[in-house]
């Protein structure tokens, strides 16, 4: 049954997506307690930072245990793959901000 349940691209899917919010925690905790930046502003740019890295590292999670195929050349991946990717996060946190919180707030 466990079998069946991880050949499933949605589990795959959602499991990585807890390993992705687990290391962005962890990084982000690294940053600040580890590298001291326990002002607003390095808060911040720590914040900016540890995003970035997490973008990157589920990119690949997802590449590699989600969607395996396709093309894996370097070009490929680092021209247009990944600022793909890139794009569909931006457009997904201006979405929240722009249309979901105030409609959250509206109600």
């Amino acid at each position: 049954m466990l079998k069946k349940l991880l050949n499933q691209q949605a589990f795959r899917y959602l499991i990585c997506g807890g390993v992705t919010a687990v290391f962005n925690v962890l990084l982000i905790s690294i940053m600040i307690e580890a590298f001291g930046f326990n002002t607003p502003v390095l808060r911040n740019i720590a914040n900016v930072s540890a995003l970035e890295i997490s973008l990157i590292f589920s990119f690949f999670v997802y590449k590699i245990w989600v969607w395996s195929g396709g093309t894996w050349t370097l070009k490929r991946v680092l021209l247009y793959q990944i600022p793909l990717y890139h794009i569909s996060a931006g457009v997904s946190i201006i979405a929240r901000t722009l249309i979901l919180f105030p409609i959250l707030d509206w109600f």
